[in-house]
This record gives C-alpha cells, sequence and structure tokens, in this order.
C-alpha cells in the first residue's frame, strides 16, 4: 500500500510539473484593444531625441525616454526634455551615473546603490520634470532583491531582453507585473531584424497586447553602435496609426 502511495504521489508531481512547465504565461498576458506599443529610450542623447520627436510628431507618437547623467546635462538639454515632457512624452529615470546594479552591490550594499544611484536622481528630476514614477535598470541588470527595493520608489521597473526567438516565445510584452521587459531595437543588437520586428509587431496586434521595445540614438544613417533608423520608428508608428494602436509609455503601465 505504501509502494502504491508513492507511486500516486510521483505521478500527480509529474503532472504537476508537465503542466506548470507547460503554462507560459502567453495566456495571461494583459489584453489590450487593437494592441499597444511601448518605446523607450535610455541615457541621454537628448538631440537625438528631440530629433526624433520632430520626425514622428505626425503620428502623435508617445515614448518614454529614460535619463542618465542629469547632473551633468546641460540648460539646453534640460530644455530639450521639459520641452518632450510638454508634448506628451515621459522622461524617467535610467540612474544617476548609469551603474550596473548587479556589479555594483557584489562589493556594496543595496542601500548603498539606492543613495548613490536612485535616490540623487530622483531630487534631481523632480526638481525638473513631473515626479518621476519608472525606472529603467542600466544594462537591464537587476535581482529581486533589487525590485523590491525599487518598488517603494517607482510604480514601473523595465529590464532588457535581448533573444531571437519567435514572438509566442518572447517575454517583452505587458502581463499586468510591474517589472516589464523591453526588446531591443538598435540595429547593432545580434538578436535585432527588421523581419523579427514586424513579426512582434503584428502578433501583438493580432493578440491585443501591449510590446515593449528600447533604443539609444535614433538617427538617419548608422554609424556606430546603439542606434536606430528613423525609418525603422517610423515604420513602427506607421504600423500603429494605420492598425488603429495605442502609444503608451511605461508611466501608463503603472496605472493598468
Amino acid at each position: 500500500m505504501q509502494t502504491i502511495m508513492y507511486k500516486f504521489l510521483f505521478s500527480i508531481s509529474i503532472v504537476f510539473v508537465i503542466t506548470f512547465a507547460g503554462c507560459n504565461n502567453k495566456a495571461d498576458l494583459y489584453k489590450y484593444e487593437n494592441g499597444g506599443v511601448v518605446i523607450t529610450f535610455d541615457d541621454h542623447y537628448v538631440q537625438k531625441w528631440l530629433m526624433a520627436d520632430s520626425a514622428l510628431q505626425k503620428y502623435n507618437w508617445k515614448a518614454s525616454f529614460c535619463l542618465t547623467l542629469h547632473n551633468r546635462l546641460t540648460d539646453d538639454q534640460i530644455q530639450g526634455l521639459k520641452y518632450l515632457e510638454l508634448q506628451g512624452h515621459e522622461i524617467a529615470g535610467h540612474g544617476l551615473q548609469h551603474l550596473n546594479a548587479i556589479e555594483y552591490i557584489k562589493t556594496n550594499s543595496i542601500d548603498n546603490y539606492l543613495q548613490s544611484e536612485v535616490d540623487p536622481m530622483i531630487e534631481l528630476m523632480n526638481k525638473s520634470f513631473h515626479n518621476v514614477t519608472s525606472f529603467a535598470y542600466p544594462n537591464g541588470s537587476r535581482n529581486k532583491d533589487l525590485d523590491n527595493k525599487l518598488f517603494t520608489r517607482f510604480k514601473i521597473l523595465r529590464s532588457t531582453t535581448n533573444n531571437s526567438n519567435p514572438p509566442e516565445e518572447q517575454d517583452c510584452f505587458f502581463t499586468g507585473s510591474h517589472l516589464v521587459m523591453a526588446w531591443g531595437i538598435d540595429q547593432s543588437y545580434e538578436h535585432y531584424s527588421k523581419e523579427l520586428l514586424i513579426q512582434l509587431l503584428n502578433y501583438t496586434h493580432e493578440n491585443n497586447l501591449i510590446l515593449i521595445l528600447y533604443a539609444h540614438r535614433p538617427t538617419k544613417e548608422i554609424s556606430i553602435k546603439y542606434q536606430v533608423e528613423i525609418s525603422t520608428l517610423e515604420y513602427i508608428c506607421n504600423f500603429v496609426e494605420e492598425n488603429n494602436m495605442k502609444f503608451l509609455r511605461l508611466k501608463d503601465l503603472g496605472n493598468l
């Protein structure tokens, strides 16, 4: 009888593991009518961002600009960011000094990370812009302990995902969790291809999902790493417009 019971419990365990492994959150993705796209930009390329906004205003686009090195910006750059905010874009946080959080806390505490990288950034940004409620991890570097601490300061945390899997195997869609992953569209990324981007956009629209993307420097022609062509952004914006989708910002996800 004991042997039979062990076999029964073992069988139940196997069924549970298989069932759990087969449930990949995709069925539980947040549904948004016609689909939505969140475009985020990292670092401090203010003039490039202004150039992109000028080219894409005709689409009534919206983006989240995740800012680092605020303490090194010129007055003109601050005014440029204020202009972007007035246009309806979000100015989000990306660290004061762009420190890799995981590398930093190997030799320092999480509290030290907050005191040197996050809290001074919040103080500076809140003096210049609307209160910052979104934070993009530099290099996508994070863990659960960091998340827990940062969620006391922000509504949305953004990390990154960089792979060339088909859309149904990607985790760059909004699940309802306020920790989100963004897929990189800089052309220098090994995982990036225009074909896969198109597949992701179609999958987003067809399944009423919200796709989250990130880039750095918009440009007319690719010349160095961490650049995205304006033509790529034009394609995304045109796709959103033609398919009656919506642009969202990171802070919008915090209210869903």
